[in-house]
């Protein structure tokens, strides 16, 4: 199932934005739904019991590396699927820009040895990367 689910993300021109929207499918079982939007109203218990379980996690300090010791400092997944890292700062050590300074210089999509750092490439990884300080 996993490797359907990777298939599915890579081969969609959104990949893990539009997984997430609408799924993918799988012999046998069907479409699997990935995770399901608010309902504009509470008539339908099915599909508001359906969003209630998803379930967002943040993950502290994750690491992001096969190569190296590297972490973001909190990852957001949606039912599984990675949506967001954040890179934080306070404003007595480091700047924001700092933070932003690591996304485009250590936080590469893939490694000298080529293979790909999860959570940073595009489509695959994580849609979007915040920088973020505590003021």
């Amino acid at each position: 199932m996993l490797d359907r689910l990777a298939k599915a993300i890579e081969s969609n021109p959104n990949g893990v934005i539009d997984v997430l929207r609408q799924g993918f499918d799988m012999a046998g079982a069907g479409r699997l739904r990935m995770s399901v939007a608010k309902p504009e109203d509470e008539r339908n218990e099915t599909e508001l019991a359906a969003y209630e379980a998803n379930i967002l996690r943040v993950v502290p300090q994750l690491r992001y590396s096969l190569d190296n010791e590297n972490a973001i400092d909190l990852v957001f997944f949606i039912n599984g699927l990675p949506v967001a890292t954040a890179e934080l700062k306070t404003d007595f050590t480091q700047r924001v820009t700092d933070a932003i300074e690591q996304y485009t210089r250590d936080r590469k999509p893939k490694h000298a040895k080529g293979r790909s750092a999860p959570l940073l490439p595009p489509k695959r990884g994580a849609v979007e990367h915040f920088a973020m300080r505590d003021s």
